[in-house]
């Protein structure tokens, strides 16, 4: 429930449930929104923060101030931390993580994407990491 899980690993859970015999996917993760999610939350100014080492498709280590710098660049607002008035979105290296930023952005009913979700978004954008 922390983070939106991307149809691939919808997929992968559901294969396992069925390898299992097991309920993983609960209701509320099947019914969550998923559609353009993303590029509803990061429109021009929207304040983004980064938890975690994220890996771009070719696994090249993204470092947290390139990745704000990227954010920038695509007309978002970095921030360094997860409040509930300075941050909108928090962007999690991994789906389920246990960073202390996505236990707030939780908290406080922040929108969570995983960083794959984040660098498609920029490369539709056009806006390939660095």
């Amino acid at each position: 429930s922390r983070v939106r899980l991307t149809e691939e690993s919808l997929a992968r859970l559901r294969e396992v449930e069925r390898l299992l015999g097991v309920e993983i996917i609960d209701v509320s993760i099947e019914l969550a929104p998923v559609g353009d999610g993303i590029t509803s939350v990061l429109v021009p100014g929207a304040r983004i923060c980064f938890t975690g080492t994220v890996r771009d498709a070719a696994g090249r280590l993204l470092p947290e101030g390139e990745l704000m710098e990227v954010a920038l660049a695509a007309g978002l607002t970095p921030v360094k931390t997860v409040t509930k008035t300075k941050c909108d979105v928090l962007v999690a290296a991994a789906i389920g993580s246990q960073s202390g930023k996505l236990r707030k952005a939780h908290e406080i009913g922040k929108p969570v994407f995983c960083a794959d979700e984040f660098l498609a978004w920029l490369e539709a954008k056009q806006l390939p990491a660095r």
